[in-house]
């Protein structure tokens, strides 16, 4: 590939990589916008990052980009049978470059749907948090439902957005649309 795509790669987190997730998800500009916005303690962490590290229905990436790791990418409940998954992600790095998400997004739909036999990819997102709703609609992905209240904060109900993207319009009409659009030479 080429352009700012070139640029990233994704690849398995590994053992290393925990206290950077640690850091990530309690960063104040990730925690508010995740199911639970608590700091997360130390052994909190280790318990998740092991039940994560020997999960076989998921795959957990880090975007890389030339300076080095910017953000997590990751798909759970992979079930082949059903021929679906869930896609969530942050990017960790608030330097991050201009166009970083989108290059993410892109490659984890490419490795989702090209090595696992997934027809369908859904995401959940906060209802406030139309960063994301606009991360999903421009990687291809539909509203298609709203669940009222799912979510309750300090007494607070939350609703929560639900995306889905099938893997034939991801092949067909946004694969194309993003590869353009990430292979094209930006300059600003």
């Amino acid at each position: 590939m080429t352009g700012v795509i070139a640029n990233y790669m994704l690849r398995p987190v590994r053992e290393g990589d925990s206290e950077l997730l640690l850091r990530w998800r309690n960063a104040d500009h990730i925690r508010p916008f995740m199911y639970t916005d608590h700091l997360i303690s130390e052994s909190e962490h280790r318990q998740w990052f092991a039940r994560m590290m020997g999960d076989e229905s998921s795959a957990y990436f880090i975007l890389e980009g030339s300076g080095g790791p910017l953000g997590m990418v990751c798909f759970t409940g992979i079930d082949e049978n059903d021929r679906s998954a869930v896609m969530g992600c942050y990017l960790g790095e608030t330097d991050a470059p201009r166009g970083s998400g989108t290059a993410m997004g892109y490659l984890a739909l490419e490795w989702i749907f090209s090595n696992r036999e997934v027809r369908q990819v859904r995401a959940e997102v906060l209802d406030f948090n139309e960063a994301s709703r606009r991360f999903f609609t421009r990687l291809g992905f539909e509203e298609t439902d709203v669940l009222p209240g799912k979510l309750e904060r300090r007494g607070r109900k939350l609703d929560v957005i639900k995306f889905n993207v099938e893997r034939e319009g991801w092949m067909s009409n946004h694969r194309p649309r993003l590869r353009e659009r990430l292979e094209a030479d930006i300059r600003e």
